[in-house]
């Protein structure tokens, strides 16, 4: 996998399907992203959420040398996760995860802003 400015890469994944692998990346979120998840009230979101920190986070721990070590994300305008530079540094890594109706999308790229949305159709919803 290399990440590079003139490709996005793109994760699919689905709470049901990928049910064991929420419960695994349950135990490696930060401590806030817990109490988060924890808020969810529908279980379907709060392991969407799981899912969608969890996978980022392993992703971000395979680019550690260009990133360096995550602790907490940052979050952004309207609660988008960043990784934490100094103001001065150049964009490094971006991505976006949104998630809906047990489905998670994750993207990521280098050096440009990425932004998915995912949403499940809803009946009586028109789009």
């Amino acid at each position: 996998m290399e990440l590079r400015p003139d490709r996005v890469l793109l994760w699919l994944f689905d709470v049901e399907r990928d049910r064991e692998a929420c419960e695994a990346l349950a135990n490696e979120l930060h401590p806030g992203e817990r109490k988060r998840a924890a808020a969810f009230l529908r279980p379907v979101d709060r392991w969407a959420f799981v899912l969608g920190r969890g996978t980022l986070r392993r992703l971000l721990a395979r680019c550690e040398p260009l990133v360096g070590p995550v602790g907490a994300l940052a979050e952004g305008r309207w609660g988008k996760p960043t990784v934490p530079i100094p103001p001065e540094s150049p964009p490094g890594i971006q991505f976006n995860i949104s998630h809906s109706g047990g489905r998670v999308l994750l993207a990521a790229t280098w050096g440009t802003a990425v932004g998915v949305d995912v949403e499940v159709p809803r009946p009586g919803v028109e789009i």
